[in-house]
């Protein structure tokens, strides 16, 4: 049985468990509404399932022929499955262009992984015992993840590969946090993570991108506190159940925040990168889970210089980064999704 794992569950008053719907009281209205609401979630599970079998052959092929179609099928799918499971995105920020970037994230729920997939070409950095779940497991090494164990800083092998992956110029994800969290706070860092930037990367100018992930509404309606520990995955949740009271919760909108990248080479340490990334994302959370962002001009000043070139110092168009994404608006009360539509390039300013 699959579980969330390394973090403790709060109480819910309605005395439902955690990722599920609290207690309504019945009547045949409610039973009605029950029932569509349980078609429509079964409707959309054979839908993504379809959509996984389509891709699922067309991606082992490309994998197969090394064509870049492997590298741009994860972003297609991953876009896909986010509109079938009625996830919007507010994107803010650019995402870096340098090439490799590591990026780095914090993590509540494995809707993270499907959010940060279809923004970004890259692969996970993920714990050993994904490999062995069914089905995500074949999904995450479909997308070229690398599997360490984390109880230990990296195995030989894990550490070959990233230094490899790196080498070559390809993008890699990591949840520091080394676990998931109730979405409302950001766990500490784990920094021997961060030690993986030094794979093999001396003096190659490794970019590294903060990433805030927040929840922020279902259904148009802000999360409070409560609502946001039952929509994360964390704990002792089963993941089955979860997953299928997901589905059932109707439309969620996560804003997603690209913060300014930096050099991992201008730090002194691996903690003190640990600690500028952590210091970046709790700032994002706190602001967007409280309907603020964070001023771009009260990033860190080290930014600005790696923001103006590109790979190795070499000037680029667009500052060593990419575009820069926006919002779209789906209605009065909350403005909607990035993630059904291609990122789009800012107006010249």
């Amino acid at each position: 049985m699959i579980r969330a794992g390394g973090v403790g569950r709060r109480a819910d008053p309605s005395g439902a468990r955690a990722g599920e719907p609290g207690l309504l009281l019945h009547s045949p209205h409610h039973d009605r509404s029950l029932m569509i609401e349980v078609a429509d979630a079964v409707v959309r599970l054979v839908l993504w399932c379809g959509w996984t079998l389509v891709l699922l052959p067309v991606q082992i092929v490309a994998i197969g022929l090394d064509l870049e179609l492997a590298r741009r099928i994860p972003v297609l799918y991953h876009r896909g499955s986010l509109r079938l499971f009625r996830v919007d995105l507010l994107v803010e920020g650019r995402i870096s262009a340098a090439r490799p970037t590591l990026f780095i994230a914090n993590h509540s729920s494995y809707v993270d992984i499907l959010i940060l997939a279809s923004l970004i070409q890259g692969s996970f950095v993920a714990k050993s015992e994904v490999a062995g779940w069914p089905l995500i497991g074949l999904l995450a090494r479909l997308q070229g993840s690398v599997f360490i164990d984390r109880r230990v800083a990296a195995t030989r092998s894990a550490r070959d590969e990233i230094e490899r992956r790196l080498r070559v110029g390809h993008n890699l994800i990591l949840f520091p946090e080394g676990t998931t969290s109730d979405g409302n706070r950001l766990l500490a860092f784990r920094t021997g993570l961060f030690g993986l930037a030094d794979a093999g990367l001396a003096g190659a100018g490794l970019a590294v991108q903060p990433v805030t992930l927040a929840y922020t509404h279902q259904n148009g309606i802000p999360l409070g506190h409560a609502d946001r520990a039952r929509i994360a995955w964390f704990g002792d949740m089963e993941l089955v159940g979860h997953f299928w009271s997901m589905l059932r919760l109707g439309r969620l909108t996560v804003a997603v925040r690209f913060h300014p990248a930096v050099e991992a080479g201008g730090f002194a340490s691996r903690k003190a990168l640990a600690a500028h990334c952590h210091h970046v994302i709790r700032r994002g959370l706190e602001g967007a889970l409280r309907g603020r962002t964070v001023p771009a001009a009260l990033d860190d000043d080290r930014t600005r210089t790696h923001n103006r070139t590109g790979r190795n110092g070499a000037p680029d168009e667009q500052g060593a980064m990419g575009p820069r994404l926006g919002f779209m608006t789906g209605g009065p009360a909350v403005p909607r999704a990035l993630c059904n539509s291609p990122p789009r390039a800012a107006r010249p300013t």
